[in-house]
């Protein structure tokens, strides 16, 4: 009776050692599939983390410059409107002033004339300007729709990178669930073995 079950617990002991071996065999499969699989995954982190970076500038670069760029043109026409607008004003109040004063004293029509062609000369001067400040507005909104387009090339990278993250702790739950199974195998192995040692 002691003798079979000597061999009971031998066959115990056995099968327990049979899945120690196959949870070990797969374990190191799944280290070197893993220690693989991280560094290839490490490297595409590493490049996408170097790619992020180098968007980030140049995004930064690029709306630096174009901000630089538009407000110089923009203070330039609006120093060019305001200044026409002055001149504008100015020759308004002239031309008023002659006209009233042709009524009672015939004043020279000829430099009249001149100072209606300069006021004409100076309304282009003005829908040029207007000309250039939309067109300055319509580089700014291109210039706009770039940093959008690297923006969201930034968050695509870094959504890989949070997907990565989450397949690594996926494996290292899966393998301290593999720890934890062999720990109570060889605690029953041990349990097992001890009885058989004990036995006459």
């Amino acid at each position: 009776m002691l003798l079979e079950k000597m061999y009971k617990h031998q066959d115990q002991v056995l099968n327990a050692q049979e899945r120690i071996q196959g949870l070990e065999g797969r374990l190191s499969s799944t280290d070197e599939n893993v220690s693989q699989s991280g560094i290839a995954m490490q490297v595409r982190l590493k490049d996408l983390e170097k790619r992020t970076d180098d968007l980030w500038a140049q995004m930064d670069k690029l709306w630096a410059s174009a901000w630089r760029r538009n407000q110089t043109d923009i203070k330039k026409h609006s120093s060019q409107v305001k200044s026409l607008q002055a001149r504008a004003a100015e020759l308004d109040k002239r031309l008023d002033s002659r006209e009233e004063s042709a009524k009672t004293t015939a004043i020279d029509m000829t430099a009249l004339r001149a100072e209606v062609e300069d006021l004409g000369l100076l309304a282009g001067r003005l829908d040029e300007s207007a000309e250039a400040l939309a067109a300055t507005n319509a580089s700014l909104q291109g210039e706009r729709k770039k940093i959008d387009a690297l923006q969201s090339s930034v968050r695509k990278l870094q959504t890989g990178a949070n997907e990565f993250n989450d397949w690594l702790e996926s494996n290292k739950a899966f393998r301290r669930q593999v720890n934890i199974e062999l720990d109570g195998l060889e605690k029953k192995v041990q349990a097992l073995q001890s009885p058989a040692k004990a036995a006459p």
